[in-house]
């Protein structure tokens, strides 16, 4: 809780980016966490698929091999495809494949919460539209100040910050 703090501080003093066109992608810490497991993955998947095929096509390497490459490339994949764009000439943020309008949503929520199973808490948008849709958007880039920030200056008063 002491570091939301300090970020909510730290939002207060930082300049919202006056670019039209913004885009954020994941934070170094992150995408060498993921890199650094995603790559092993692959070797050992490729080197299971090998030590398969040199043992008479054992099936238990080769599906073990199977599994390890889908691992490994479900990890590059999601390292490569994080990336959230704020278009403020079109009002438009864009997250993975969801385009929300400005105008759509009702209210942007900035938190601290817990996205997938592995339970540690992180900086994440809950967004809800005009539409009743939900999105949860772990913020998890570099420059978040600027891209919170940013967001808050445009949202006018549908932005709120819960802690």
């Amino acid at each position: 809780m002491f570091f939301f703090e300090d970020f909510l501080k730290s939002i207060e003093k930082t300049k919202a980016n006056e670019k039209q066109y913004q885009s954020y992608g994941i934070e170094v810490r992150r995408l060498v966490m993921w890199l650094g497991t995603g790559i092993p993955l692959i070797l050992l998947g490729m080197l299971q698929i090998y030590i398969g095929y040199r043992k008479q096509y054992n099936p238990i390497y080769i599906l073990l091999g199977v599994g390890l490459l889908f691992l490994g490339l479900k990890h590059i994949k999601t390292v490569l495809s994080y990336r959230i764009v704020l278009d403020l000439k079109e009002q438009l943020l864009k997250y993975q494949k969801v385009i929300i309008k400005f105008s759509d949503i009702e209210s942007c929520q900035l938190k601290e919460g817990v996205v997938g199973k592995k339970g540690k808490l992180q900086l994440i948008l809950r967004i809800l539209t005009s539409k009743k849709e939900e999105y949860i958007i772990p913020v998890i880039m570099s420059k978040k100040r600027v891209f919170v920030a940013t967001l808050k200056e445009n949202l006018n008063g549908k932005f709120r910050i819960e802690g």
